[in-house]
């Protein structure tokens, strides 16, 4: 019979290792795990901000990626939290903007406006096709995407709160 992940409270999920145990996500593939010196490049979309991780037992240090980092999400509600809520969100800007001031090496943060959690998954995927191939491919013109004077994610107005390092 196929399990229904709405069936699951916090508590009967944080006791199920698939779903907590970050070193199947994008950060814990890029620190802790065994190969994790074989990643290049790190992509993630909507990374969940550290209290929250943290409290659902998610713990990450975005300090030890060591290699260029992207890391997107969206304005709505459910990434960017509520206007009077202070930690409210799943990935609000000041969140990405810690990960960003973490990171030693490459980074870029950027939020997409009028998007949310859900669709962060899909929406960036141009960019996130483009981050991997010039992180990855040393493919210059996907470069340009987004370290040019004129690059072309700082031309798109779809995205705000961008920093590039």
């Amino acid at each position: 019979m196929p399990i229904n992940p709405a069936c699951y409270t916090a508590k009967s999920i944080r006791k199920k290792s698939a779903f907590q145990d970050i070193r199947k996500g994008a950060w814990g593939r890029s620190t802790v795990q065994p190969n994790s010196a074989k990643i290049r490049s790190v992509y993630t979309a909507s990374t969940t901000q550290l209290p929250l991780a943290q409290a659902l037992q998610w713990n990450y240090d975005i300090s030890k990626i060591k290699v260029p980092y992207f890391e997107t999400s969206g304005t709505g509600v459910f990434d960017a939290g509520k206007p009077d809520e202070k930690a409210g969100g799943i990935a609000q800007l000041a969140s990405l903007q810690n990960n960003f001031n973490q990171v030693a090496g490459t980074a870029i943060i950027a939020r997409r406006k009028g998007e949310d959690h859900g669709s962060m998954l899909y929406v960036p995927n141009g960019y996130m096709t483009a981050w991997f191939l010039y992180t990855l491919n040393n493919d210059t013109q996907a470069k340009q995407i987004f370290v040019s004077q004129n690059a072309e994610i700082r031309q798109n107005s779809n995205w705000q709160d961008m920093q590039i390092k």
